[in-house]
């Protein structure tokens, strides 16, 4: 792949910035003619993962950093204030940097990417329950999503190899 240097402006997507674009992206995908968004779980995960989440969310939706849907090209690359959605999710890791979720994941391959990386972490409660009561609860049930089913190996939650993070 070229430098992000190299490619002309018009190439890539420009960063999106403000309250709920993201979700505005979002909805986007899951209403197009033929969606392909995934859902894997949903999970129960370690309170300190959860916590993570929260920190990450709220710095996303701060409007301190946007949306592009290639960060590693274009604006988000020169400027560094655009993420893409598989770095909005895998920034809160704090044991692996980018590079360990590489452009070469994309799509329905990158969340499966995320899930390994997840479910090698110890922080998912019983990785082998889902707890589908969740989907109607949250809402959903009322988009086009796609089941992933995970049949990758599992490290299940351990206090042990927590205490250090």
């Amino acid at each position: 792949m070229p430098s992000p240097e190299m490619l002309p402006p018009e190439t890539t997507c420009p960063v999106i910035v403000g309250d709920g674009q993201i979700a505005l992206v979002l909805s986007d995908a899951l209403t197009a003619t033929s969606p392909k968004v995934v859902m894997w779980g949903p999970y129960e995960i370690w309170h300190g993962a959860y916590h993570r989440f929260l920190t990450q969310k709220e710095f996303m939706d701060s409007g301190a950093i946007g949306y592009q849907c290639v960060d590693s090209i274009g604006e988000a690359a020169r400027t560094g204030r655009g993420c893409d959605c598989i770095h909005a999710i895998t920034d809160m890791d704090p044991m692996y940097s980018r590079s360990r979720y590489p452009l070469s994941f994309f799509g329905v391959g990158a969340t499966r990417h995320a899930v390994r990386q997840i479910m090698s972490r110890e922080v998912v409660i019983d990785p082998d329950t889902t707890h589908n009561w969740l989907i109607p609860a949250l809402g959903l049930d009322k988009y086009p999503l796609m089941t992933g089913v995970y049949r990758g190996p599992k490290k299940p939650f351990s206090p042990e190899a927590i205490s250090g993070r």
